[in-house]
């Protein structure tokens, strides 16, 4: 098992590596930055709550609480892709 210690030293490495400033980024990236990313990717892939939840070592009302907001654009987004395709069709 790896300590928190080291899973910073690790994650401080790798943002070295990668040559990005936090003035190019935009805002400090932290280790839960990751996690954030991965929650947020899952929910954009449709995956269910009950498996990002699990993946994220958290509860289900957490991940509806705090990403409710990517239901709201994904939703959006197929209503958006809906209205195109019935647009295409002939009826």
């Amino acid at each position: 098992m790896i300590s928190k210690s080291q899973y910073y030293r690790l994650w401080n490495s790798l943002l070295k590596y990668s040559k990005k400033t936090t003035e190019e980024i935009g805002k400090k990236l932290t280790f839960y930055s990751l996690r954030h990313f991965g929650i947020t990717r899952k929910l954009y892939k449709k995956t269910p709550h009950y498996t990002v939840a699990k993946y994220a070592g958290t509860s289900v009302h957490f991940i509806e609480r705090h990403y409710e907001h990517l239901d709201v654009l994904l939703l959006k987004h197929d209503v958006i892709n809906e209205s195109a395709e019935w647009e295409q069709e002939d009826f």
